[in-house]
């Protein structure tokens, strides 16, 4: 059955993948949903009309995630307007606590979390929020650079963005998850600062899960919380073989990613 212009039979049909046992099934939908501040006249001429503003996509991305029931939302490119008056409530009606996070300049868009606290139709994890960490990876970047001896200002680093990073405890007593959300630099002829932005997430979770960096809020961690699970959601802007891919995937560059990155000092 047609769902909003979704078709019920590819939506609904998504490959589930084992995690550790200890932290057991989850349902995580990921999304960028194109902030409206991004749409020129003209632009998407695929998409129809009625659908093309995110005011005309609330009722199918509403319809989306209900049907299927995740535990953990992670979204890109929410605009703070439509996280504040349009995905926060919506989610709480549907038993649903939010974090958001823009990004760090003046670009209109940053990436909104949530996790389930209440039960929904299908089995599933309900969690509790124990710590919020904000990577602003500007900063990363520029630390990074003055560690390498050089002068962030004077390299490809510098961008707005960043990665909501939340560390959950499953109420069912399961191994706790961190995860982060982010979108990497979209600009497809620089790989190197695509990669280099991947790395520092990588880096930043890795502190974050051994209880390395200092969260946002108060947190009410405890010795239970301090080996978790990482769950990296995101738009990462490469194709499937690009080197930050590779480096979420297998931990490391081959050298034909090198020689890619070589490319581009």
């Amino acid at each position: 059955c047609s769902i909003g212009g979704l078709e019920r039979s590819a939506t609904a049909q998504r490959n589930l993948v084992r995690v550790a046992e200890q932290v057991g099934d989850l349902r995580v939908l990921t999304y960028s949903i194109l902030a409206d501040s991004y749409i020129s006249p003209g632009d998407f001429p695929q998409c129809p009309d009625g659908q093309r503003y995110m005011g005309q996509r609330h009722s199918v991305i509403k319809k989306e995630i209900a049907l299927l029931d995740p535990d953990i939302v992670c979204l890109q490119e929410v605009e703070p307007v439509v996280f504040d008056q349009f995905f926060q409530q919506h989610m709480a009606r549907e038993g649903y606590d939010g974090r958001y996070m823009k990004k760090s300049s003046m670009s209109p868009e940053g990436c909104a979390t949530f996790w389930r606290v209440r039960e929904g139709r299908n089995p599933g994890q309900t969690f509790r929020l124990i710590e919020q960490h904000a990577i602003e990876l500007n900063v990363a970047a520029a630390e990074a650079c003055r560690k390498s001896g050089m002068d962030p200002t004077q390299s490809r680093v510098l961008y707005d963005n960043v990665c909501l990073a939340l560390l959950l405890r499953p109420l069912a007593g399961r191994r706790a998850v961190l995860v982060g959300n982010t979108q990497v630099l979209s600009h497809a002829k620089q790989p190197d600062s695509q990669t280099l932005q991947t790395a520092l997430i990588l880096a930043s979770l890795s502190k974050a899960a051994q209880g390395e960096s200092k969260p946002v809020d108060a947190s009410s961690r405890t010795m239970a919380d301090n080996d978790p699970a990482v769950l990296l959601c995101g738009n990462f802007n490469q194709l499937p073989d690009g080197p930050g891919i590779s480096l979420v995937r297998n931990g490391f560059l081959d050298e034909k990613q090198l020689m890619v990155l070589r490319e581009h000092p």
